[in-house]
Parts: C-alpha cells; sequence; structure tokens
C-alpha cells in the first residue's frame, strides 16, 4: 500500500479528510516518490469538493491555505470538484490505482468498495492518539467508516434531509390530510397514484439529492441496511419482479 508519512497523517487531522493509498506494486513505487526523501519536501495531492461559496467551503478551503502556509516544508496539491465530478474520478482513478493521498469520499457502500480494492489505509492508529477527538463523535457516526472493525474515515458534519413542502390545493381537491406518519404517508401516496397524480417529487439534476433525500432516509431506513445494499447491486428490474421495493 501506498506509503504515507507521519505528516500526511497529522494533514489528515488539520484538513477533517481522508487518508488514501492505492494497492499493489505501482502504489508502492509512487508512494516512495510522493513520500519524499530524507530532508526534502513531502509531495501530498489533495481532491475535495468544497468549491462553492457556502460558509463550510471557504472554511474548509481556508484551511487548506492555512495548512500550506504553516507547513512549507510540504507541497500540497490541492484539486477542487463538484460531488458528482469527485464521486467519478475517483472511481476512474481507482479502477487505474492512481488515487490521490487525501481525499473526500463518503461513507458506507462507497468505503467498502475502496477498502475491498485495497485503495484505504486505516487511520485507526492515528485516532486512538487522540482520544478526546475520537470519544467527542456522536454514537455510530464512524460506522460507515467501519470495516471488518478498521476505520477509515471521519465524517466531517451531518446532513439531515426532509420533506417539507407540499401543495395544499391538491390534497385538499383528492380529500387527503398532510400525513404525520409513515402509515398516513403511504396512503396519501396510494391515493395520489390512483388518480394519475404524482406524489413525490424533487429536483434531481445532481444525483446526490435522491440518494441523499430518498435512498439513504427513506430506502436505508425504512428497508434496513442488508436490503439497501442488496438493492445497489442488483438490477431494478429484479428488485421490482421481487416486490421486494
Amino acid at each position: 500500500m501506498k506509503k504515507i508519512t507521519k505528516l500526511a497523517i497529522t494533514a489528515v487531522a488539520a484538513t477533517t479528510l481522508l487518508a488514501g493509498c492505492g494497492g499493489g506494486q505501482q502504489a508502492d513505487d509512487k508512494g516512495a516518490a510522493s513520500g519524499g526523501s530524507s530532508g526534502g519536501k513531502v509531495k501530498l495531492t489533495v481532491w475535495h469538493n468544497w468549491t462553492g461559496q457556502d460558509a463550510k467551503a471557504i472554511a474548509m478551503r481556508k484551511i487548506l491555505d492555512d495548512f500550506k502556509a504553516q507547513h512549507p516544508e510540504v507541497d500540497l496539491e490541492v484539486e477542487g470538484l463538484p460531488t458528482d465530478g469527485l464521486k467519478t474520478r475517483l472511481r476512474t482513478v481507482a479502477a487505474a490505482d492512481e488515487m490521490p493521498d487525501l481525499f473526500v469520499m463518503w461513507p458506507d457502500a462507497m468505503t467498502k468498495e475502496f477498502v475491498n480494492g485495497n485503495l484505504l489505509q486505516p487511520i485507526d492508529d492515528f485516532l486512538n492518539s487522540k482520544p478526546d477527538w475520537k470519544n467527542n463523535f456522536i454514537p455510530n457516526a464512524l460506522d460507515g467508516f467501519t470495516v471488518n472493525g478498521k476505520i477509515y474515515s471521519v465524517p466531517m458534519n451531518l446532513a439531515p434531509s426532509s420533506f417539507i413542502y407540499y401543495n395544499q390545493a391538491i390534497f385538499d381537491k383528492y380529500g387527503v390530510k398532510a400525513p404525520k406518519t409513515w402509515d398516513e404517508l403511504k396512503a396519501a401516496i396510494d391515493t395520489f397514484n390512483k388518480n394519475n397524480v404524482i406524489p413525490i417529487a424533487l429536483g434531481n439534476k445532481a444525483n446526490w439529492v435522491a440518494q441523499s433525500t430518498i435512498f439513504s432516509t427513506i430506502g436505508d431506513r425504512v428497508t434496513g441496511t442488508d436490503w439497501f445494499l442488496k438493492a445497489a447491486r442488483a438490477r431494478w428490474s429484479e428488485i421490482y419482479r421481487s416486490r421486494i421495493y
């Protein structure tokens, strides 16, 4: 696996990024080159999705800039990509075994995929050396980044999703009350379907919206993680025929 120096692991803490490492002999050679020699600069590549002008993106870019200023011994190559573009590019470079040293990624399916491909380095030793930090995460916060008992990353924020808008005129037209329970929501959906009214719609120009709002919030919670992971691997025609969705 790609050799990452102690300084690189420090960068993980400073920027709340993931430590990435490539698998195979090619990664070993690349790691020796990027790690630098004694007395030389350490070269690290960082990929992130903090490209917007929101408060989090601005703050994270400042952390990277501050790290560069405070650590001239590190040659930090930073590249920002929109979320969907970052996900696509990570999977592309993973297939070619050309992963960046540090990068933003996502829990559960992507983490397991990269771990199974021998593309990630566990960070347990580093976390255990910072018990106050590690123990300050809310319960189960690290579960999505844990595979076979080893932790491969830490979350930097939570993103709750909610449905908050509904068309009162349509609800009144078909005698439907705003649902307050899961059963009431299913009954309302059934009524709208029978009357050829689309029950739920959302803007999904960026693919993460449906993944976050529909699949994570509803699918994973209601059907359970085992079903969710099976569905991610199955064809939708098979899911429909099995009537599990």
